[in-house]
Formats: C-alpha cells, sequence, structure tokens
C-alpha cells in the first residue's frame, strides 16, 4: 500500500469516527445523559462500599452490600453490581 492510499484510507476513518462521536453526542443529548469517561470516579457516594468490594474482588459481598443498601432483589442487585464492575476494569 502506498502513501496516498493510506492516507485516503486514514481519512476516511477519521470521517467515519467523526460520524459516530456526532452521533453519539446526539444521543446522550437527546437523553439528557452526560457522558463519564472514568465511571470509577462517578459513584454515588452511597454505593462507594460496593465499588470498594468490587476493587477486593468480592463480587458475592458486593452484590449483598447493594442489595442492602437499595433494597433490590437478587437479580436486579447482581445485575448493577456487574455493570459497576465492567466500569471499574
Amino acid at each position: 500500500m502506498d502513501d496516498k492510499t493510506i492516507n485516503e484510507h486514514l481519512s476516511r476513518l477519521s470521517q467515519a469516527i467523526a460520524r459516530l462521536e456526532r452521533k453519539t453526542d446526539f444521543i446522550l443529548d437527546h437523553l439528557h445523559l452526560t457522558f463519564v469517561d472514568t465511571p470509577s470516579n462517578n459513584i454515588p457516594p452511597e454505593l462507594r462500599e460496593v465499588a470498594a468490594l468490587l476493587q477486593q474482588g468480592k463480587k458475592l459481598e458486593a452484590i449483598q452490600a447493594y442489595r442492602r443498601i437499595t433494597q433490590a432483589g437478587f437479580e436486579a442487585a447482581k445485575t448493577a453490581v456487574e455493570k459497576m464492575e465492567l466500569g471499574l476494569a
């Protein structure tokens, strides 16, 4: 592949990324959401115990703490904790 072909390819990729960013911004704005690039820094104070347990590798204890704090059922707590876990990784 020559330099011209590479530059054209990079230009197309750059344009596609810019379109995706605009679409994502539009969706976030439409849904009144704010993108947080560092989710672990945006954990509500009442769930910091859950995050700390996750960081220690204590997933079951984190689910139990989430249930105690939020009064959620097991499945809902498990789902929420797994989402938090993805953000903390």
